[in-house]
């Protein structure tokens, strides 16, 4: 029965929706519960990935929430980030990201650090790694090996290749510039996929 109300679901909102029918066994009220989901429009959900989520992950969520906000899709779109490590959990940004966001006049507001999840595979629909190794390890926690959702950003874009990790390079400004380049072409894709 648990199994068939994930299949059905599928169908809805595979985030909260989702896990709040977990528990139940009962088809009548699955079926009550699908009833109050028609027409409801649910949350495009998109996670940004790189290994210790302080440079290029809040950035991309950063300045992803930005341009979703500039194009009037915040009721649409909902963008988190997170870490393929857990050397940085509960931090902010590096100063270097704090920088660069302050100099395009973009809010870092609410950016901490955290770790993936296997759960987040389920809660959301593109799982964005900036470079391949953060891609394999997005498959291997998640478990979900070669997965269409679970993208490189620069394979979005002409440039096809990792984001360079500030943390080592310094350059923050180089990774800001790729970064933009890949957020832009993801919306473009979400918003021909989404028809939004």
């Amino acid at each position: 029965m648990e199994i068939f109300a994930h299949i059905v679901f599928s169908a809805y909102c595979l985030d909260e929706w989702l896990l709040a029918l977990a528990p139940f066994h009962n088809l009548v009220l699955l079926h009550i519960l699908l009833d109050n989901l028609k027409g409801e429009k649910c949350m495009i959900n998109v996670l940004f990935i790189c290994l210790g989520n302080i440079c290029r992950s809040p950035m991309a969520e950063a300045l992803f929430r930005h341009l979703v906000k500039k194009e009037k899709l915040t009721n649409k779109i909902a963008v988190d980030s997170a870490a393929t490590s857990s050397w940085q959990i509960g931090f902010p940004p590096h100063a270097g990201t704090l920088e660069i966001l302050k100099k395009y006049k973009i809010s870092s507001d609410g950016l901490i650090g955290r770790k993936l999840r296997k759960e987040d595979f389920w809660r959301f629909d593109y799982i964005i790694g900036m470079d391949k190794n953060n891609v394999k390890n997005i498959y291997r926690i998640t478990g979900k090996p070669n997965h269409p959702k679970v993208i490189r950003l620069l394979d979005l874009t002409k440039y096809r290749k990792d984001i360079p990790d500030p943390f080592f390079t310094g350059d923050f400004d180089e990774t800001y510039r790729l970064v933009s380049a890949g957020c832009r072409a993801l919306l473009n894709k979400i918003r021909k996929e989404q028809n939004l």
